[in-house]
């Protein structure tokens, strides 16, 4: 009865319309069924993307459109340093630098190969809770290029300072804080909550005994990560890898690493010794494949066979040749995967 009644009032209001207003309503509300059906197909990297190609000043809170539970984010304050545009890496983000900066192009030319055959920018647009983690993230530019591709992004930089940039760089990429998630601390393999000494020495910073500064310590196993597996580990901490990967011997045990990226110093022998880092990698860590970056072109050299591993120090350390090294844990990238060229190819001095 009372289902009636409320379809005879809902058919009067209805009809209470002239015609051409009916016919106005319901194209008003088929129009607007399309457009929030389009809206809500797209990531928050690709709205923020859009606003921007608008002009936009102003922040538009994404949680306003998407339901998200952000607080409200308002137009960026003065950066404290100079705004960069890093526009060699698609898509584009911005970086907020002291003094002078210029990002390294040539850098990380062969890094982002490997991220292109590994479609880290799809991946992260069809699941935007695909996780990425930036450890040594220094001013940002691996963690922020990973939040422009719409991962969730979690950046590790012991520098206070530093980390003030890093926020700032987040904010002028207008990204939600329940996707990028900044600490200011170090990553490595002492008790979580430990206070340990480091150097900051211009572009760079390590942990030292004798430091002048301090910072806490955590352990990539005991942070309550937002979802059950992490994409890419990078890390950059200046000869001190060993360390952070062993913070992280849970989260390999339980193949919840799928990929990992990191500088290779093997100048820096007063440190951690970079002898047993590859070996720890391949043995202990248990990676499927191994291969060395080009420090300047987009070349990829690999996988590495074992003897490789165990030359690989000491070829190395009479170059004082800087690399990347990229390994892969997860078991369903095959390695046909990756395009890369024979390892006995490569020189350093190349």
């Amino acid at each position: 009865m009372m289902r009636n009644r409320f379809q005879n009032v809902t058919r009067s209001i209805f009809l209470g319309f002239p015609k051409v207003s009916r016919w106005v309503l319901i194209s008003t509300f088929i129009v607007f069924v399309i457009v929030f059906y389009k809206i809500d197909s797209y990531s928050n990297g690709e709205l923020s993307d859009i606003l921007r190609s608008f002009g936009q000043e102003n922040y538009i809170s994404l949680r306003l459109i998407r339901g998200a539970s952000d607080t409200d984010t308002t137009t960026p304050v003065n950066p404290p340093g100079n705004v960069v545009d890093v526009e060699d890496r698609k898509p584009a983000f911005k970086l907020v630098v002291k003094d002078t900066y210029t990002p390294n192009v040539e850098g990380t030319q062969a890094q982002d190969r490997v991220l292109q055959q590994l479609q880290l920018y799809e991946t992260c647009q069809r699941d935007a809770s695909t996780i990425v983690v930036d450890v040594g993230s220094y001013l940002g530019e691996f963690g922020l290029y990973a939040a422009a591709c719409g991962c969730t992004v979690y950046m590790f930089e012991m520098q206070q300072n530093i980390v003030t940039l890093i926020h700032s760089s987040v904010d002028q990429n207008y990204f939600l804080p329940s996707r990028v998630h900044v600490y200011h601390n170090a990553i490595s393999d002492v008790p979580s909550d430990t206070t340990v000494k480091y150097t900051a020495d211009g572009s760079s910073s390590f942990i030292s005994d004798s430091g002048s500064s301090s910072v806490q310590a955590m352990r990539l196993d005991d942070i309550p990560w937002s979802s059950s597996s992490i994409f890419m580990l990078h890390v950059d901490v200046e000869g001190y890898e060993l360390n952070v990967l062993r913070s992280a011997t849970k989260l390999f045990a339980e193949n919840r690493i799928h990929h990992l990226m990191f500088k290779y110093h093997p100048w820096w022998a007063d440190r951690t010794s970079q002898s047993t880092l590859l070996p720890y990698i391949r043995n202990e860590l248990k990676a499927r494949f191994i291969y060395a970056l080009h420090r300047t072109e987009n070349i990829i050299y690999g996988p590495l066979r074992p003897i490789d591993i165990a030359n690989y120090y000491d070829q190395h350390f009479k170059s004082q040749y800087q690399t990347d090294i990229y390994a892969v844990f997860v078991k369903n990238v095959p390695r046909s995967a990756i395009k890369s060229k024979p390892y006995n190819s490569y020189k350093p001095s190349d």
